[in-house]
């Protein structure tokens, strides 16, 4: 059958998890700092790349970003940001690379608990 792969495209899983607004989510593959799958696809006779299961497991165990964040605080993402930044959580951006409103879990995690019980 035609039928596209039974998985995310890295761009609606950008979309998805609040990355959509730059090629930020694209920008995190190429470096290296997340897993996609290449995957063919024979409606558009290319090899795209798409979050499978597995991979959308490891992102999710190592990052968040201001969107998941917000939708858990129950709290909109600019002062929720703001809150992020006075607990001294910075993006993740190493060597000064924009990959857009997202944070290590970890690191993000502990203020998270701390602002929400307030």
């Amino acid at each position: 059958s035609l039928d596209r792969p039974d998985c995310t495209t890295l761009s609606e899983f950008g979309t998805e998890i609040g990355l959509q607004k730059s090629s930020a989510i694209l920008a995190l593959y190429e470096a290296g700092h997340m897993r996609a799958t290449g995957l063919y696809n024979p409606k558009t006779r290319r090899t795209g790349l798409y979050v499978t299961d597995e991979d959308r497991q490891l992102f999710h165990a190592r990052f968040t970003t201001l969107k998941l964040l917000s939708s858990v605080a129950e709290m909109g993402g600019h002062s929720l940001g703001r809150k992020l930044t006075a607990f001294g959580v910075q993006r993740f951006a190493p060597d000064g690379q924009d990959f857009g409103s997202i944070y290590l879990l970890e690191n993000a995690h502990d203020a998270l608990k701390r602002i929400v019980s307030r």
